[in-house]
């Protein structure tokens, strides 16, 4: 088991978040051992910089910990989110920022669902001699959908005055 100190524990930390921004930035990890001393990070007790295996070590627990929090569920973010939005709302009250309140308001409201759907006008053209060709197809034949399409197929063709 491997012993684990403070002091150690802040220079993993520092050292995995400099990695992990660089990593973010398109570094290889090659790139990365090179860009560490030149940031002021190295190895404390021989003054040299970190080895592409600590760096390869580095990306495999920063991957691990990232995929952890891309995995963590929806209704943990959303109710860190309603928190830290209440808390706004409240101290916009408390304020009387009106206009605060009502953007907390409608952010509470879009984050839960509460909010009114939004009303769509739909204009729809229906040809009512192709739905009632399409019936009287579907009624003689059975539902047969090979017969039905050939049918369309041709209506379509006739109307259209489309040849093969």
């Amino acid at each position: 088991m491997a012993f684990s100190n403070g002091k150690n524990d802040d220079i993993i930390k520092r050292r995995r978040e400099t990695v992990g921004r660089l990593r973010v930035y398109g570094m290889t990890e090659a790139e990365i051992t090179v860009a560490l001393p030149k940031q002021g990070i190295v190895n404390p007790r021989t003054r040299k910089p970190f080895t592409n295996a600590t760096v390869h070590g580095d990306i495999v627990a920063l991957r691990e910990e990232w995929q952890a929090n891309a995995a963590e569920s929806t209704a943990v973010h959303q109710a860190r989110q309603l928190a830290e939005i209440q808390t706004i709302k409240r101290q916009a009250f408390l304020d009387r920022d009106g206009l605060l309140a009502l953007r907390a308001i409608d952010r509470e409201m879009k984050l839960l669902g509460t909010s009114a759907p939004e009303r769509v006008k739909i204009d729809v053209t229906i040809n009512i001699e192709l739905v009632t060709r399409l019936w009287n197809t579907i009624e003689q034949t059975g539902d047969n959908p090979e017969v039905v399409l050939a049918d369309f197929d041709q209506y379509i063709r006739e109307t259209h005055q489309l040849h093969d």
